[in-house]
């Protein structure tokens, strides 16, 4: 899923420069995009940061090892964003989840070393620069 403004996603030459070419690089098909407005705002909740619901899942978008809670915040998805050191003990530390996703904003080899190292932890892990579109469903 998309979520934007209409007048990103009815502007083609914008979607082509920004959003399709990720899309095919990722192998992600069955692409939606919502426009953004009072209706989605009701299907789509954000709760501050990084931390949003749809459709009775919660995600959580980490973009530093800064994030820390007095218990660990519980969410279905933890997406990995722009990091370019993890610490996996810590990141279990201040989260609870049931995935782990590594976003394509981290580079394909550290994200391979990431996802081994989260594998024999026994944790659930995608890495989208290695596996391709992470398919949410709902």
């Amino acid at each position: 899923y998309l979520v934007a403004d209409s007048s990103f996603i009815n502007n083609d030459k914008k979607m082509s420069y920004s959003v399709k070419p990720h899309w095919l690089k990722t192998g992600a098909t069955n692409n939606i995009c919502i426009e953004k407005n009072d209706s989605t705002s009701s299907l789509i909740k954000s709760y501050g940061d990084g931390v949003y619901s749809y459709s009775n899942q919660t995600v959580a978008i980490v973009t530093s090892q800064q994030h820390v809670h007095n218990s660990p915040l519980s969410v279905d998805y933890l997406i990995v964003s722009q990091i370019k050191y993890l610490d996996l003990d810590k990141l279990i530390l201040n989260y609870e989840f049931k995935h782990l996703i590594f976003d394509s904003s981290n580079p394909k080899w550290i994200t391979q070393q990431w996802k081994t190292e989260a594998l024999e932890m026994g944790l659930a892990v995608h890495s989208v620069p290695n596996d391709g579109a992470f398919v949410f469903n709902s």
